[in-house]
């Protein structure tokens, strides 16, 4: 005779006759743990550090170098949305498998930047509570809660110039220009931020 057969014919283990009973011990744990969590939830927002405000800051400026300053391709006066729509292009005598390269780094930059950033996409809880602070932080808390959905939307783009083997659309260098001015202008903010 099976084990279990033998169980059930003695009687209810544990008084679990019936099948929902056996949902029991996930039901204490997860009330075991819902007061933690709410306790959590009301916890004050910890104070921001300079530290993590350097850190944020210096994830937008190594995007920042790879898109813009390090590339050496920029032209003496060249408008910076000129010079994103240039590049988006492959250059002069530059390799298809060279400009997929040189994209897929534009790409990768601003994705970093955007990873790195995530917990400034909300406004902080402010030791220096100043309305020029608090302005600097909604301003780059903005910028930031914007960027992710424009690097996506880039990457889709990109995905569309590689399949249909076309050079970068419009669309992509107009995402291109978007999330560039979002990490310029969080970039921006986060420099004059403070705790």
């Amino acid at each position: 005779m099976n084990p279990i057969d033998s169980a059930d014919k003695a009687g209810p283990v544990f008084g679990m006759r019936h099948p929902w009973l056996r949902l029991l011990p996930v039901v204490l744990c997860l009330l075991c743990l819902a007061p933690g969590r709410r306790a959590a939830e009301s916890a004050p927002p910890v104070p921001i550090t300079q530290r993590r405000i350097n850190e944020m800051a210096a994830a937008l400026e190594e995007a920042r170098r790879t898109l813009i300053a390090e590339t050496g391709l920029r032209l003496p006066g060249e408008a910076l949305s000129h010079y994103l729509a240039r590049i988006a292009a492959p250059l002069p005598g530059e390799t298809p498998a060279r400009h997929r390269a040189r994209i897929t780094g534009y790409l990768a930059a601003l994705q970093r930047a955007t990873a790195l950033t995530a917990s400034g996409r909300q406004a902080p809880h402010l030791l220096d509570d100043r309305p020029a602070n608090r302005l600097a932080w909604e301003q780059a808390a903005s910028a930031l809660r914007h960027l992710p959905g424009h690097v996506a939307r880039l990457e889709a783009a990109w995905q569309r110039c590689r399949e249909s083997r076309n050079p970068p659309s419009r669309e992509f260098v107009a995402e291109l220009g978007e999330s560039v001015h979002l990490l310029l202008t969080a970039y921006e903010k986060l420099r004059d931020a403070q705790p």
